[in-house]
């Protein structure tokens, strides 16, 4: 995708904040963005066992935690390299029933694979009785095309 285009209408309709679009550009990862109530938090999953590419929605009921059960990902066989951080309040991550789930680090359970920490440019939370959407991609290095 262009970056011209990504800028200019992307950013300007609001689907992606400047950071996130700018974070598109400068990783080889997947990238992915949560958005609830008008407000976002994004992240970057530099793991190479996880490979997401998956748009989904739910309407949401809890403030710490949202599962998205159409979007279930197989469990990858090796251990998650990523560790709860201090500072770090939100995670993607997958279930131990592979439901791709975001959580309130309050909320994330040993046995999560977590896939990324969140980021946002104010505090996030989620809003109950509101749809959350879940949008995420994948940007390849621009040596391999």
């Amino acid at each position: 995708m262009d970056k011209t285009f990504v800028m200019d209408f992307v950013v300007a309709k609001g689907i992606l904040t400047e950071e996130e679009a700018s974070r598109f550009y400068y990783t080889h990862g997947g990238f992915f963005s949560v958005r609830n109530n008008g407000k976002y938090i994004s992240g970057v999953i530099m793991d190479d066992n996880v490979v997401l590419c998956v748009n989904a929605s739910v309407h949401q009921c809890s403030t710490n935690f949202c599962r998205f059960i159409n979007a279930k990902v197989d469990i990858p066989s090796t251990p998650c390299t990523l560790k709860k951080t201090h500072g770090i309040d939100w995670y993607l991550c997958l279930d131990n029933e592979g439901v791709l789930t975001f959580k309130h680090y309050e909320a994330v359970d040993q046995s999560d694979y977590l896939i990324a920490e969140m980021k946002s440019e104010r505090e996030f939370s989620l809003t109950p009785n509101e749809t959350t959407y879940f949008t995420s991609g994948f940007n390849y290095p621009k040596n391999v095309f």
